[in-house]
């Protein structure tokens, strides 16, 4: 099938899904700033940056693992969210505990960090009413399900380890067709993919005609949308003669942009912005908001990625208005978040409240509608879901 053929092919059956009610695209949560940005794609690779401790691991967490999967749970969709998510940083089990923290706010309104529910802080202890909602069936099930569909990694931060990881992944949940249209025997890249398996010479020449036939990758299921989120690039380990720069590029463009291009994952990067950006003489030229150009260790991968998504916290910058809004009375509880570069589509922008300790966004009411009794909400730690 020609390129053009293939293409016309999606389009028309993109129409078709549409038309008969069904999504192609998650929307981001956030109203105002949907209008603008589509969402989650498929065949889309996002960067996530911002400066240090400002929440870029908490809003990919909200945008990419916990939304999708709110959606497909509380919304009429034939989308099937299937989440891998390798965590350089934190292990599997402290990333649940955040997770908790999230569901806790969510649906009772109570703001109370993980360490908090492990009593872990001298003055204080977990009182009864919140063990009680924890160990609660209703609690329990909802993270059963939750655990049916994001999987932590967090036992390698080798690049290649994760694209490996990554491949056998995807040979299990879908095949290639060769070029007479014919579903091609998976066997031989599923044994290579086996852990522990040596590939002798053989095997690397029976690969190589194996790719040369391939025409295209297909789904088993077409409603399942694969994200795998790596966080944070910084904490790759380097692989033998690269630097951290040339290892982060390697990464991002050999193997991520492989992971979406040939077979419709969406890979998310969790990047890092300079030291730099924060300095006293971009402060002073007014340029603290999160670049493409600002991305630290190496700045060329913003090339490879479809969106670069920016997070940005005023009040680092002691700032007591920001777009309108009054950050002497935000404070650390406002984020901007912006879609930086977009290669199919306009920039975005929006003002959210954060709550970092239940990790929770909120896209914030216009500026010309925020009220001194929206702010008293914030203030008073009070805030529902709804503002």
């Amino acid at each position: 099938m020609s390129i053009y053929k293939k293409t016309l092919q999606e389009t028309l059956e993109n129409k078709r899904l549409r038309q008969d009610g069904k999504h192609i695209a998650i929307p981001f949560p956030f109203p105002r700033f949907s209008e603008f940005f589509p969402g989650i794609m498929k065949r889309r690779y996002f960067i996530v940056t911002a400066n240090s401790k400002v929440g870029k691991s908490k809003i990919s967490d909200f945008l990419f693992v916990l939304h999708p999967f709110l959606f497909s749970t509380e919304k009429e969709t034939n989308i099937k969210p299937r989440i891998t998510y390798f965590t350089l940083e934190q292990s599997k089990e402290d990333k649940i505990k955040e997770i908790r923290s999230f569901l806790l706010f969510y649906k009772y309104g109570i703001t109370l960090a993980p360490d908090y529910i492990d009593s872990i802080y001298k003055g204080y202890i977990l009182n009864d009413k919140v063990e009680k909602i924890i160990s609660s069936e209703e609690f329990i099930k909802w993270f059963e399900e939750y655990e049916k569909v994001v999987t932590y990694i967090d036992y390698t931060k080798n690049p290649f380890g994760i694209y490996k990881y990554i491949r056998g992944y995807a040979h299990d949940v879908g095949y290639y067709v060769d070029k007479e249209g014919r579903r091609m025997d998976m066997s031989l890249p599923r044994k290579i993919d086996s852990k522990g398996y040596k590939v002798t010479e053989d095997d690397r020449i029976a690969l190589e005609n194996f790719n040369r036939q391939v025409d295209y990758y297909q789904q088993n299921d077409e409603d399942e949308y694969h994200i795998i989120v790596v966080d944070h690039a910084r904490l790759l380990t380097q692989e033998k003669d690269l630097g951290e720069r040339e290892n982060l590029e390697n990464f991002s463009s050999n193997y991520l942009m492989s992971v979406r291009d040939r077979w419709k994952f969406i890979p998310v990067l969790v990047a890092q912005q300079a030291a730099s950006q924060e300095s006293v003489e971009n402060t002073k030229a007014d340029k603290i908001r999160p670049s493409a150009d600002g991305i630290g260790i190496a700045k060329n991968i913003q090339q490879d990625c479809d969106t670069l998504v920016g997070l940005f916290s005023p009040a680092r910058h002691r700032r007591l208005s920001w777009e309108g809004y009054d950050i002497s009375q935000l404070r650390d509880k406002h984020r901007e978040l912006s879609i930086i570069l977009n290669r199919r589509g306009n920039a975005a922008i929006t003002q959210l409240y954060f709550n970092g300790a239940s990790n929770y966004f909120k896209e914030l009411p216009p500026a010309t509608q925020m009220t001194q009794a929206i702010y008293d909400v914030i203030n008073n730690d009070a805030i529902q879901r709804d503002l």
